[in-house]
C-alpha cells in the first residue's frame, strides 16, 4: 500500500503561493512568524537531502513547527 505524500518543494510552492495571494489582496506581513515560516521552508525544500547531521539537528524544530503551521494555513483555504 503506498502512502501518499507530498514533496517539501511542491509544499513551499503552496504555501509561497498562498502567502503572494494573501499579499495581493492587501494582507500586510511585518517580520514574524508567517514570513519565519516561509523562510525555513524555502531554505529546506531541496537541502534535506544532502544536509549534515548537524544541519537537521539544528533546523529540525524549526521546521517541524514551519511544517505543521502552513499545512494548517493550506489545509484551511
Amino acid at each position: 500500500m503506498k502512502v501518499p505524500t507530498e514533496s517539501y518543494k511542491d509544499i513551499a510552492k503552496k504555501y509561497s503561493d498562498t502567502i503572494n495571494w494573501m499579499k495581493s489582496i492587501g494582507v500586510s506581513f511585518g517580520p514574524g512568524r508567517t514570513l519565519h515560516y516561509q523562510e525555513v521552508i524555502d531554505y529546506w525544500e531541496d537541502k534535506y537531502k544532502a544536509a549534515t547531521k548537524e544541519e537537521e539537528s539544528k533546523i529540525f524544530p524549526y521546521f517541524v513547527n514551519s511544517m505543521w503551521t502552513s499545512q494548517t494555513l493550506l489545509d484551511t483555504g
